[in-house]
């Protein structure tokens, strides 16, 4: 207060008058949290609830009339949480896996990101496999399924436009969870509880995308196919799959040591037995007069990469720890004289 009078006034006459103590109580409350604000902090901050409570105790005359009770925010949680399992359809497989629809999901986040003037989207589906105990003799593991939106970068969008999504895709606490699946990531499993869940739900947002109507995602196809209203737009929808190598053979149903027709790579149709025996290097004789950058963009490398190799093969020593030798026969005419020859003339 720099008013000299303003100052000396509720000095005398705060703690005596009701009527400037209810006007400053109701200041008070509208810069503190409500109770959905109070429990979304108190998640998001991971604020246990005996240590807001002691907090909250510490000032009787601010709790008294000002903070929010920790009662009314576990009430509001409650009902947030119930609202979410409703609007969302969660649900669970007989394998005990537990998920939400998909496209509920994605409507919901569209909505919380105000991104209803998108035309298109990518949805990234994650996947990743946790062991819960720390022992290493101990096979209790889950395997969590998470979603991000992501928008497609033009050269109208802004620079603050630009900050703000890439900050939001760079946490993990973005990330929503779609499912959890108590169990490895294994091709059985997520052929049963995603594949066997999604794949329609992919297949139709692919072909249908997300209606919006009155500037809202969230039932948007709802409204088109029962009441026959038009959308004021549709948002078409992409889907790109995250995971890790072993994630990655569980959602293709292909490759790995364990693959039913022994082809371990997720690229081609090389079997488990032979990956060994495969020649990395060849001979390849081109045009005396094709330049250096013709030859590299003949096959497909780059300059440096093909400068790297050169030097790598002149090297004997270096080239014979590259791979482990099947046939020694191809190493003897790689490393013959007449092919040293013709590397050397290179």
């Amino acid at each position: 207060m720099k008013n000299p009078r303003i100052k000396e006034f509720l000095m005398k006459e705060l703690r005596t008058n009701d009527d400037v103590q209810k006007a400053f109580r109701y200041i008070t409350k509208s810069f503190l949290p409500d109770e959905i604000e109070g429990s979304r902090g108190l998640i998001s901050s991971n604020i246990s609830n005996k240590k807001y409570q002691a907090i909250w105790r510490m000032s009787p005359r601010t709790r008294r009339k000002c903070a929010t009770p920790i009662r009314k925010i576990c009430q509001r949680r409650v009902t947030m949480t119930e609202n979410l399992y409703r609007e969302l359809e969660v649900f669970c497989t007989d394998s005990g896996a537990h998920g939400v629809s998909l496209r509920r999901t994605i409507e919901k986040m569209i909505d919380e990101l105000n991104m209803q003037g998108e035309s298109v989207i990518m949805v990234t589906v994650n996947s990743d496999c946790t062991k819960l105990t720390k022992g290493s003799s101990s096979k209790k593991c889950h395997t969590e399924i998470t979603i991000s939106i992501v928008s497609y970068h033009t050269q109208a969008n802004s620079h603050e436009w630009i900050k703000k999504h890439e900050t939001r895709l760079r946490y993990s606490a973005n990330l929503v969870t779609l499912m959890i699946i108590p169990d490895k990531d294994s091709k059985s499993n997520i052929e049963t509880d995603f594949w066997g869940v999604y794949m329609g739900e992919i297949q139709e947002l692919i072909q249908d995308g997300i209606h919006i109507h009155q500037g809202k995602a969230f039932r948007g196809i709802d409204k088109t196919r029962k009441e026959g209203i038009a959308p004021q737009s549709k948002i078409a929808v992409d889907f790109k799959f995250r995971a890790d190598l072993a994630g990655h053979y569980a959602f293709l149903g292909k490759g790995g040591p364990n693959d039913n027709e022994n082809e371990f790579c997720i690229h081609c149709n090389e079997k488990l037995g032979t990956k060994k025996t495969a020649k990395f290097f060849g001979i390849h004789v081109t045009d005396a007069d094709s330049s250096w950058n013709e030859i590299c963009k003949q096959f497909c490398v780059y300059p440096k990469d093909m400068n790297d190799l050169n030097l790598l093969i002149r090297e004997g020593r270096s080239m014979q720890n590259l791979f482990e030798l099947s046939n020694q026969k191809d190493f003897d005419m790689l490393r013959s004289d007449a092919n040293k020859q013709i590397l050397d003339e290179c």
